[in-house]
Protein backbone atom coordinates (compact mmCIF):
# COMPACT_ATOMS: atom_id res chain seq x y z
CA UNK A 1 0.00 0.00 0.00
CA UNK A 2 0.95 3.49 -0.47
CA UNK A 3 2.38 5.92 2.00
CA UNK A 4 -1.74 7.60 1.91
CA UNK A 5 -2.98 4.26 2.64
CA UNK A 6 -1.16 3.54 5.41
CA UNK A 7 -1.83 6.67 7.10
CA UNK A 8 -5.65 6.08 6.66
CA UNK A 9 -5.48 2.55 8.25
CA UNK A 10 -3.09 3.40 10.93
CA UNK A 11 -5.63 6.27 11.83
CA UNK A 12 -8.65 3.81 11.61
CA UNK A 13 -6.99 1.53 13.76
CA UNK A 14 -6.85 4.61 15.97
CA UNK A 15 -10.21 5.74 16.10
CA UNK A 16 -12.45 2.63 14.78
CA UNK A 17 -10.27 -0.68 15.58
CA UNK A 18 -13.62 -2.43 14.15
CA UNK A 19 -13.39 -1.03 10.87
CA UNK A 20 -10.05 -1.56 10.63
CA UNK A 21 -10.52 -5.25 11.30
CA UNK A 22 -9.66 -7.21 7.85
CA UNK A 23 -8.50 -4.11 5.89
CA UNK A 24 -6.01 -4.13 3.66
CA UNK A 25 -4.47 -3.76 0.09
CA UNK A 26 -7.06 -3.67 -2.54
CA UNK A 27 -6.87 -6.70 -4.51
CA UNK A 28 -7.08 -4.80 -7.81
CA UNK A 29 -4.71 -1.93 -6.93
CA UNK A 30 -2.82 -2.90 -4.13
CA UNK A 31 -1.10 0.29 -3.21
CA UNK A 32 -4.74 1.46 -1.82
CA UNK A 33 -6.50 0.55 1.38
CA UNK A 34 -9.91 -1.56 1.10
CA UNK A 35 -11.73 -1.82 4.32
CA UNK A 36 -15.24 -3.07 4.42
CA UNK A 37 -17.64 -2.56 6.84
CA UNK A 38 -20.44 -5.61 7.19
CA UNK A 39 -24.28 -4.95 8.03
CA UNK A 40 -26.27 -6.84 10.34
CA UNK A 41 -28.77 -7.55 7.17
CA UNK A 42 -27.30 -10.04 4.64
CA UNK A 43 -29.17 -8.52 1.98
CA UNK A 44 -27.85 -5.48 2.82
CA UNK A 45 -23.99 -4.68 0.72
CA UNK A 46 -21.30 -3.81 2.78
CA UNK A 47 -19.83 -0.28 3.22
CA UNK A 48 -16.46 -0.36 1.20
CA UNK A 49 -13.63 2.53 2.08
CA UNK A 50 -11.38 2.81 -0.56
CA UNK A 51 -8.11 5.34 -0.73
CA UNK A 52 -8.44 5.78 -4.56
CA UNK A 53 -6.28 8.49 -5.91
CA UNK A 54 -5.29 9.25 -2.62
CA UNK A 55 -8.77 10.26 -1.07
CA UNK A 56 -10.92 8.69 1.10
CA UNK A 57 -13.87 6.96 -0.93
CA UNK A 58 -16.90 5.41 0.44
CA UNK A 59 -18.92 2.90 -1.48
CA UNK A 60 -22.54 1.53 -0.43
CA UNK A 61 -25.27 0.14 -2.54
CA UNK A 62 -26.10 2.50 -5.26
CA UNK A 63 -24.12 5.46 -4.14
CA UNK A 64 -20.83 6.72 -3.29
CA UNK A 65 -19.02 9.58 -1.48
CA UNK A 66 -15.59 11.26 -1.98
CA UNK A 67 -14.45 12.13 1.94
CA UNK A 68 -12.81 15.49 -0.04
CA UNK A 69 -10.82 16.35 2.77
CA UNK A 70 -7.30 15.94 1.20
CA UNK A 71 -5.96 19.30 2.32
CA UNK A 72 -6.59 18.20 5.96
CA UNK A 73 -4.58 16.09 8.08
CA UNK A 74 -5.46 12.12 8.09
CA UNK A 75 -7.06 12.53 11.54
CA UNK A 76 -9.01 15.21 10.33
CA UNK A 77 -9.89 12.63 7.37
CA UNK A 78 -11.09 10.21 9.31
CA UNK A 79 -13.41 12.13 11.69
CA UNK A 80 -14.82 13.24 8.70
CA UNK A 81 -15.37 9.67 7.38
CA UNK A 82 -16.84 8.60 10.87
CA UNK A 83 -19.46 11.74 10.75
CA UNK A 84 -20.54 10.26 7.24
CA UNK A 85 -20.68 7.03 8.18
CA UNK A 86 -22.53 7.16 11.57
CA UNK A 87 -25.65 8.39 9.99
CA UNK A 88 -26.09 5.57 7.60
CA UNK A 89 -25.05 2.86 10.91
CA UNK A 90 -27.90 4.43 12.69
CA UNK A 91 -29.94 4.37 9.29
CA UNK A 92 -30.69 8.46 9.74
CA UNK A 93 -29.28 8.18 5.99
CA UNK A 94 -30.09 5.69 2.95
CA UNK A 95 -28.17 4.99 0.28
CA UNK A 96 -30.40 5.40 -3.24
CA UNK A 97 -30.27 5.46 -6.54
CA UNK A 98 -33.99 7.59 -8.35
CA UNK A 99 -35.31 9.24 -11.13
CA UNK A 100 -34.92 12.54 -12.20
CA UNK A 101 -38.38 14.56 -13.43
CA UNK A 102 -35.86 14.14 -16.79
CA UNK A 103 -36.05 10.37 -16.59
CA UNK A 104 -32.21 10.19 -15.59
CA UNK A 105 -30.89 8.48 -12.51
CA UNK A 106 -28.72 10.06 -9.97
CA UNK A 107 -27.29 8.65 -6.05
CA UNK A 108 -26.87 9.84 -3.31
CA UNK A 109 -27.66 9.55 0.35
CA UNK A 110 -31.39 11.12 1.36
CA UNK A 111 -33.03 10.68 4.91
CA UNK A 112 -35.95 8.10 5.55
CA UNK A 113 -38.28 11.26 5.13
CA UNK A 114 -36.92 11.81 1.40
CA UNK A 115 -37.30 8.39 0.56
CA UNK A 116 -40.85 7.80 1.80
CA UNK A 117 -41.47 11.23 -0.19
CA UNK A 118 -39.43 9.65 -3.39
CA UNK A 119 -41.20 6.07 -2.84
CA UNK A 120 -44.62 7.50 -2.63
CA UNK A 121 -44.14 9.83 -6.03
CA UNK A 122 -42.23 6.19 -8.02
CA UNK A 123 -38.91 8.25 -8.10
CA UNK A 124 -36.79 5.65 -6.34
CA UNK A 125 -35.08 2.98 -8.48
CA UNK A 126 -33.05 1.30 -5.59
CA UNK A 127 -32.12 2.07 -2.36
CA UNK A 128 -30.02 -0.07 0.85
CA UNK A 129 -29.74 0.94 4.80
CA UNK A 130 -27.76 -0.70 6.80
CA UNK A 131 -30.82 -2.68 8.73
CA UNK A 132 -32.22 -3.30 5.61
CA UNK A 133 -35.08 -0.92 6.80
CA UNK A 134 -35.05 1.06 3.65
CA UNK A 135 -33.66 -2.01 0.97
CA UNK A 136 -35.94 -1.26 -2.13
CA UNK A 137 -35.22 -2.11 -5.96
CA UNK A 138 -37.84 -1.29 -8.10
CA UNK A 139 -36.66 -3.76 -11.19
CA UNK A 140 -36.56 -6.78 -8.55
CA UNK A 141 -39.94 -6.61 -7.50
CA UNK A 142 -41.99 -4.46 -9.56
CA UNK A 143 -42.01 -1.22 -7.54
CA UNK A 144 -43.43 -3.03 -4.49
CA UNK A 145 -41.88 -1.58 -0.97
CA UNK A 146 -38.63 -3.39 0.08
CA UNK A 147 -38.18 -5.06 3.11
CA UNK A 148 -39.93 -2.37 5.52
Amino acid sequence: MNEYAQAVLQELRCQRPDWAEGAGPDESMPEHLLARIVPPDPATPAISISTELDELIVYFGPAHLHVGQQNKPIAKQVQSLISMLDPIIKEEMIAAEFWSRFGFTSGGWITPKEYEKRLAKGRLAQSRSWNGTYNFDKASNNGLHGTR
